[in-house]
């Protein structure tokens, strides 16, 4: 199997428009296929949940589906994108080849660059319940025998893998997901049964946790509330004990500055400095020169 991607997409209405539950589920139905077709012939989605959501005051719909085989995206670009319905097209992706979501606006330049997502507050927990081996001291606050906390402004790069193996290759809009089980992460869409390191971790001294020290037997990241990564020991098949990560970013916790300026919520923005190394770690990197786009 190759190109299980999960396409998240975030469609916004024109002005003076509303998007309803019903308009939602017809665009959802777009990307997704019908009874009895086959994942050769088929333009729907592929491997991945189709799931969709509407915002409560009908100004934009939610869109995930699995963009590896179908044609979904290019029928809605000719058959519904006309200017009348639809103001802004924005897009996050991941391959399953890579560890890092790219975000794109498709409407404008289909410019694609690595995807910031942000957490505010870390929970470690460590093997004898001493302070986390790294950080800030004076921050650290323990809430439960092994278990610390610490408020922080931090962010990384991320895959957001919603693939789901159990479901096929050829989803239909009434395909559920998998039920989770014990090891595997609840998201905003469907569960997170595989995951990916965080890559570009800031505050720099986070990283050796998120990347398994050795005192460190779980790790959570969260956005205002919910868990938005998670790190922990698993006892995988064939592979015995490995520390292995989940991922449950969305819109919510998404820094990318063009996005935050696009939604009015530039106090979110990070320094200049972050997104500067984003733009060169992009240049430098191989997705850059495949998909072709600008690198400045």
């Amino acid at each position: 199997m190759s190109n299980i991607w999960t396409a998240f997409l975030r469609i916004y209405a024109a002005p003076g428009r509303r998007i309803d539950h019903g308009e939602a589920e017809s665009l959802a139905a777009t990307f997704s296929a019908n009874d009895g077709d086959e994942w050769r012939n088929h333009d729907g989605s592929y491997w991945v949940p189709v799931h969709f959501r509407v915002a409560e005051d009908g100004r934009y719909a939610d869109i995930q589906y699995g963009d590896g085989k179908g044609l979904g995206l290019e029928h809605f670009l000719q058959d519904c994108y006309d200017g009348s319905r639809y103001s802004a097209l924005w897009g996050r992706h991941y391959d399953d080849g890579s560890d890092e979501d790219l975000i794109y606006r498709r409407d404008i330049d289909d410019e694609r660059r690595f995807c910031r997502y942000g957490f505010d507050e870390v929970r470690v927990t460590t093997t004898n319940g001493d302070r986390p081996p790294a950080g800030p001291p004076g921050h650290w606050r323990q809430i439960g025998d092994s278990t610390w906390a610490v408020a922080i402004t931090g962010s990384y790069r991320a895959g957001n893998d919603r693939s789901d193996m159990e479901i096929g290759p050829c989803v239909t809009m009434s395909a559920a997901p998998s039920p989770p089980g014990p090891s595997d992460l609840i998201t905003p869409t469907t569960p997170c049964f595989h995951g990916n390191r965080p890559t570009a971790v800031e505050p720099g001294w986070l990283r050796p946790l998120i990347d398994g020290h050795s005192k460190v037997t779980g790790l959570e990241c969260h956005w205002r509330g919910r868990i938005v990564h998670r790190a922990t020991h698993e006892d995988t098949e064939g592979a015995g004990i490995e520390w292995c990560h989940r991922n449950a970013d969305d819109w919510d916790n998404l820094l990318d500055p063009a996005f935050l300026e696009f939604t009015e919520n530039t106090a979110l923005e990070l320094g200049d400095d972050v997104y500067l190394r984003d733009r060169q770690d992009w240049a430098n990197s191989n997705r850059s020169r495949r998909y072709g786009w600008p690198t400045t």
